[in-house]
């Protein structure tokens, strides 16, 4: 696939044939065309992994960390983000037999933890350059080529992730389901103006801030008439921390904050 281009299966002989651009590879074969007749490298369509490629060593990843001889490696780049000269290189290891797209995305982000991989770039649907692809981030276009070409340098993904003491890959587990609990505070007055006045739109604050509806609604031009509810209108009680406050983002409210609130609901 290059710029300006659709993705494609490949073919052999194909990038032979083409002119000079910034083509790229995907490292995971594709079940077949999705919807629509188009290809596409969506994690649900990969079929069967048959790489892992480390970008950016050289510069993001320190060379002295890759120790496992490759498979090959392309040079990218003769410059870094800050225009200092130095080499960039793309690591790539072939899978003996592939692997599947759950357990490679999972040795992707091991060996992003070690940091032999670049977070940005540790997709399972990442693409990555193919020889003669131009780097059009210097003035001059580098064209990527390569530096060393080993496909007899086969790994299964076990040796690999023993050389790197990886550990096992382990499926990441879900965070619990976030609690909202509905606080009581008997020393926020306006608090429990606001509960008893069913002011309160929703126990499930964000960030501290509930929202409610604002007792001068009436005066909002939007809603003056027609008499429906409002949003991005809020209050933080006493226990959300830093003290109660109260937020409504009309022009009519613009002067009002808890002290107007106060004097509204609790003042006799």
């Amino acid at each position: 696939m290059g710029m300006g281009f659709d993705q494609q299966f490949w073919e052999h002989g194909l990038c032979a044939t083409l002119p000079s651009d910034t083509w790229y590879f995907a490292i995971g074969s594709v079940k077949g065309l999705a919807r629509g007749g188009k290809v596409r490298r969506r994690f649900e369509d990969l079929r069967r992994v048959a790489c892992i490629v480390l970008d950016d060593v050289g510069t993001k990843i320190d060379r002295d960390l890759v120790t496992l001889p490759p498979s090959w490696v392309l040079k990218t780049s003769v410059k870094d983000w800050n225009g200092v000269p130095t080499d960039n290189m793309q690591v790539g290891y072939i899978l003996d037999g592939g692997m599947d797209p759950g357990t490679a995305r999972l040795m992707l982000n091991a060996l992003a933890d070690r940091k032999l991989m670049d977070p940005a770039a540790k997709a399972v649907t990442q693409p990555f350059r193919v020889p003669g692809s131009l780097n059009k981030k210097h003035t001059r276009p580098f064209a990527a080529h390569l530096i060393v070409w080993n496909p007899q340098a086969r790994y299964l993904p076990s040796e690999i992730a023993r050389h790197y003491d990886l550990g096992p890959p382990r499926p990441k587990v879900a965070p619990p389901p976030r609690v909202h609990v509905r606080h009581r505070d008997d020393s926020d007055p306006v608090w429990r103006a606001l509960l008893a006045g069913r002011y309160v739109l929703s126990d499930k604050p964000v960030n501290g801030w509930y929202p409610i509806r604002c007792p001068w609604q009436d005066e909002h031009h939007e809603h003056a008439m027609d008499g429906k509810p409002d949003s991005g209108i809020a209050y933080k009680p006493r226990h959300a921390g830093l003290g109660a406050a109260f937020k409504c983002f009309h022009g009519s409210c613009a002067a009002r904050g808890w002290r107007e609130l106060h004097d509204l609901l609790v003042r006799p």
